[in-house]
């Protein structure tokens, strides 16, 4: 009696487990079909090249989930390759150097001065999915590409920001960075503007950032986590690039890259190395900046956050936001003594702008104190 019960009572688990696993299962294929829906198809490109493909590759946008189009086009656009599960990266970045920053339009620079998106891609997880699809509903600066989120996946998810910059929002100035990088906020946004009124962006050679000199060659140990295959890569070296973690582009070398993606097949994992190719293929060499920071170039803290545009491997909100108060603190310093003084000042006005809608109030010098 207890043996036939035993067995009644293992079978009812059994079935009771084949019914919850059914229903899982077409959940998770609705919710994967429901995503589809919202597709839009980006590249094979009928929008940016009159239906000519990328390659033998087809990359896609979740319409429903990304940000909308530029309404108008930015001074300066940077896309940060982010994956999904870095939420609080995306949000430290957010409190220190990733606002949208804006003014009235003038003559000269756009009424968007400094405008920031995330490119995520997909994960599996259902519960990191929509984090990020409520991530993307408050704060609208998320481009979600269909793209598996692997390491391979890197180059998908640049070309994605490339294209998606030059599709919806026509920056005069593109960043390209990754998550655990810092930016100089209002040194960068000078940088750019003196090249612009320099007339030197327009031109073919805007393109800077920590140039590769050593790691030219392609690895072939298919232990190392950056093998390529000759199917990958056949070359024996690589074209001139900038690092991935951070490089900055004028319009011009925009457009020039973006219209040699049909013609240049996507190689996985070495972003970098892609737009090096692209930009090869266009004639355009990239120009070393020193200022930015693959590694540390000073043992005092200070001397190398102001030295910066960009620095890598920054992974923590606390020290996102802490060197974002250096910086302000060093410009609102230098500021309020040529104010005391007298003295022209450049770029002031830009940097009351910067200033407040950094720290929501108006600039005033007895905050040197009080910024950190």
């Amino acid at each position: 009696m207890a043996k036939t019960l035993r067995r009644k009572f293992i079978s009812l688990i059994l079935i009771f487990i084949t019914i919850y696993g059914c229903y899982l299962y077409l959940s998770n294929s609705n919710s994967a079909t429901e995503r589809r829906n919202y597709v839009t198809k980006v590249v094979n490109t009928e929008s940016l090249f009159s239906g000519e493909r990328i390659g033998s590759s087809t990359i896609e946008i979740e319409r429903y989930h990304s940000a909308p189009p530029c309404q108008s086009s930015p001074f300066i656009l940077l896309a940060v390759n982010s994956h999904a599960k870095h939420k609080y990266r995306r949000q430290s970045i957010r409190k220190s150097w990733g606002s949208t920053i804006s003014q009235n339009e003038t003559d000269n620079l756009p009424a968007i001065l400094w405008k920031t998106v995330f490119i995520v891609g997909i994960v599996k997880d259902n519960k990191i999915m929509e984090q990020v699809y409520e991530e993307a509903r408050l704060h609208k600066d998320i481009v979600l590409g269909i793209i598996d989120e692997n390491r391979r996946s890197l180059t998908e998810k640049t070309v994605l920001g490339m294209l998606w910059a030059q599709l919806y929002c026509q920056p005069t100035f593109f960043y390209k960075g990754d998550d655990d990088v810092w930016v100089n906020q209002f040194r960068l946004y000078i940088y750019a503007l003196q090249a612009n009124r320099s007339f030197e962006a327009p031109t073919n050679s805007f393109w800077r950032g920590f140039v590769a000199v050593d790691n030219r060659k392609p690895i072939r140990n298919k232990n190392s986590k950056y093998y390529l295959s000759m199917q990958d890569f056949s070359g024996d070296l690589f074209p001139p690039f900038c690092s991935g973690f951070a490089y900055i582009l004028s319009n011009h070398v925009l457009q020039e890259m973006t219209r040699m993606i049909k013609e240049v097949e996507m190689i996985p994992l070495v972003d970098d190395v892609y737009v090096g190719l692209l930009a090869n293929k266009s004639g355009i060499r990239p120009s070393l900046e020193g200022r930015f920071h693959l590694r540390s170039h000073f043992k005092d803290l200070n001397q190398e956050i102001l030295s910066a545009l960009a620095k890598h491997r920054v992974l923590t909100a606390k020290d996102q936001v802490l060197f974002k108060n250096i910086s302000y603190r060093h410009y609102l310093t230098q500021f309020c003594n040529k104010t005391m003084k007298r003295q022209n000042i450049d770029y002031f006005d830009d940097f009351q702008y910067f200033y407040q809608f950094n720290f929501h109030k108006e600039l005033n010098c007895s905050d040197i104190n009080l910024v950190i």
